[in-house]
C-alpha cells in the first residue's frame, strides 16, 4: 500500500533508531511512500530527504519548473558520496509527443543504493517544441538538480559522468568552450543549461 504525507517544514535533529530506507515520490508538497525496509541507523545523522526537497522548491522560478516532479530512491547521501568520489552518473532522455517536449532524468551513484529521478514538460511556444527541446530540457534538469546538490550538501570536489542519447544536445550543452550564437535554435535553454553546469562546480 502507498502512504501519503505532506511537507510540514518541521525538522528532525536526530534520526530514530527504527529508521527505514524508503522509496518515495515527491510532487510539490506531497510525499508518497511506496515501500520501505528497516536498516541500521548510521552513526552520523543523514540529511532528511524532505529537507532537500524543500530546498528544491525554494529555487527561483526560472529553474524550479524543472524540479516539479522529483522522486528519491534509497539514500541521497549515496548520491552525494558518489559525486564527491567521481563515480556519480547523470543520464537524461527527451522525447516529443502530442505537441509537448518531455524529458526524464536520473542522478545516481555507482551502486543502486541511492538515486534521484525527475520528469518534466519543457515550457515554450509550440514552434519550439520537439524531441531536441526535450533532450535539452532533460540536461537542464540534471544541471539544476546537480547544482542544488552541490550547494545544499557543500560537495567538494564534485565530479560526475553526464550522458544523454542525443549526442548533439549533449555536446552543445556540455562543451562550454564551443561558441553558441543567439540565433541558434533553442538558444535560451541551451545557454541556461550551460550556465547552470558552469556554475555548479561539477
Amino acid at each position: 500500500s502507498t502512504l501519503q504525507f505532506s511537507i510540514s517544514g518541521n525538522q528532525v535533529e536526530s534520526l530514530p533508531k527504527e529508521i527505514q530506507v524508503a522509496t518515495v515520490h515527491v510532487m510539490w508538497t506531497i510525499v508518497k511512500v511506496h515501500g520501505s525496509s528497516p536498516v541500521q541507523a548510521p552513526e552520523t545523522p543523514q540529511h532528511l530527504v524532505i529537507d532537500f526537497v524543500e530546498y528544491l522548491q525554494s529555487l527561483p522560478e526560472d529553474r524550479k519548473w524543472a524540479m516539479s516532479d522529483i522522486s528519491v530512491e534509497g539514500s541521497i547521501d549515496e548520491v552525494v558520496r558518489a559525486i564527491k568520489e567521481g563515480t556519480g552518473v547523470a543520464v537524461s532522455d527527451g522525447s516529443y509527443k502530442e505537441g509537448y517536449s518531455t524529458a526524464a532524468f536520473t542522478v545516481e551513484g555507482a551502486s543502486e543504493c541511492g538515486k534521484i529521478q525527475g520528469t518534466m514538460v519543457t515550457p515554450g511556444p509550440s514552434e519550439s517544441q520537439g524531441s531536441y527541446q526535450g533532450e535539452v530540457g532533460g540536461l537542464f534538469g540534471i544541471a539544476v538538480l546537480t547544482s542544488a546538490l552541490v550547494k545544499f550538501y557543500n560537495i567538494t570536489p564534485a565530479t560526475m559522468i553526464l550522458g544523454c542519447d542525443g549526442k548533439s544536445a549533449l555536446n552543445r550543452c556540455s562543451l562550454l568552450d564551443k561558441a553558441l550564437f543567439p540565433e541558434a535554435k533553442h538558444f535560451d535553454l541551451i545557454n541556461a543549461t550551460r550556465r547552470m553546469l558552469e556554475g555548479s562546480g561539477v
